[in-house]
């Protein structure tokens, strides 16, 4: 089975590190979390980006691409700060460097097709991490506490009720 790649940037108040998740993406749970990701995208962007096309402080979206590697095809990155461009990609900085797509290095200015989206996150400041489907689902199938790892838990819900 090929593995897919997803790189999560895991912060607490003390310490930054970066964990990497080789995960199959077959899986229902992933798949079902990045289809509701990618329902919920455009109600995301309407809300953080700007009539600029600037995404607010806070806002991430991941994004994946080829590596080149038959056991690794795909690998996912986060990109934060972000923006929409006029020709309807997306400009971002990438948060980490990738293992199997070597040619991607951390705070790399990427420009990325929006059929590259996998996910989108949001952390207002308001102590919670928003959307982040597809991490929800590796941290519940891995059993990893979003608290401890990310410094901040989860929201109830992926996406703030106030958007609906």
């Amino acid at each position: 089975m090929k593995a897919l790649l997803l790189t999560l940037m895991l912060s607490s108040a003390a310490l930054a590190e970066e964990t990497t998740f080789a995960v199959d993406p077959s899986d229902p749970a992933l798949q079902a979390a990045t289809q509701e990701a990618l329902t919920t995208l455009p109600t995301f962007l309407e809300q953080v980006v700007g009539p600029r096309g600037v995404a607010k402080d806070g806002a991430a979206i991941k994004a994946c691409f080829q590596t080149g590697d038959t056991a690794h095809p795909s690998e996912c990155f986060w990109f934060a700060p972000f923006i929409l461009l006029p020709d309807g990609k997306i400009a971002g900085m990438s948060m980490n460097a990738g293992v199997y797509a070597k040619e991607i290095k951390a705070d790399q200015a990427l420009n990325f097709d929006r059929t590259q989206v996998a996910d989108w996150g949001w952390r207002p400041g308001d102590g919670k991490a928003w959307g982040e489907y597809t991490t929800r689902a590796i941290f519940a199938a891995e059993e990893l506490d979003a608290a401890a790892l990310l410094g901040l838990p989860f929201s109830d819900t992926p996406l703030p009720p106030e958007w609906k």
